[in-house]
């Protein structure tokens, strides 16, 4: 299966496997979206398995997707929506929203999540990286993952953590086509 920019999915899931080979991300395919919803239902518990599909199915159109960061036993500890923005004066942006992360002891969880969204924004060529960190209104944010996204390079942004990406050298330069 081909992601976003041509990149094979299988390639994307070894190149994001943690160092440890404990955590993996890979894109959620809509026939295992049930098996997200335990998650989910953390985080917004009135929703209904399925009103979750019907997202998930509206979030695989176009330049988006469902990414999750699973462990070696096929648990899932963290989920969050991408999509590619198109912008007028700028390079693509790859926005980071939904994102849902089980409470562990540790960093790795949040060091995949944040390696995963690197290698997608750099492997569909995106300029720079908004990830949108949940409103304290909807559910109380982990201290850890705010101070992971600051230590990581992102600044706050009314309820948003963003970061421009130092561009690739001219031999790694990736175009993503916007036109689909």
């Amino acid at each position: 299966m081909q992601l976003l920019g041509g990149i094979d999915e299988n390639e994307f899931m070894d190149d994001v496997q943690d160092q440890a080979g404990i955590f993996e991300a890979v894109r959620l395919a809509q026939r295992e979206s049930d098996r997200v919803y335990p998650l989910v239902r953390l985080f917004h518990p009135s929703l209904s398995l399925d009103q979750w599909q019907q997202f998930v199915n509206a979030c695989m159109r176009g330049s988006s997707g469902v990414m999750v960061v699973r462990d070696t036993r096929d648990c899932i500890h963290a989920a969050f929506v991408y999509t590619i923005d198109a912008r007028l004066a700028r390079g693509p942006l790859l926005r980071i929203t939904e994102l849902m992360v089980g409470r562990l002891p540790g960093s790795l969880v949040n060091q995949a999540i944040m390696d995963a969204v690197e290698h997608l924004a750099r492997s569909t060529g995106a300029e720079a990286i908004e990830i949108s960190v949940p409103s304290a209104l909807e559910y109380a944010v982990d201290p850890t993952w705010r101070g992971a996204l600051i230590a990581a390079g992102f600044s706050a942004r009314t309820t948003s953590m963003m970061r421009r990406l130092a561009p690739p050298p001219a031999a790694e330069s990736i175009r993503y086509d916007i036109r689909r």
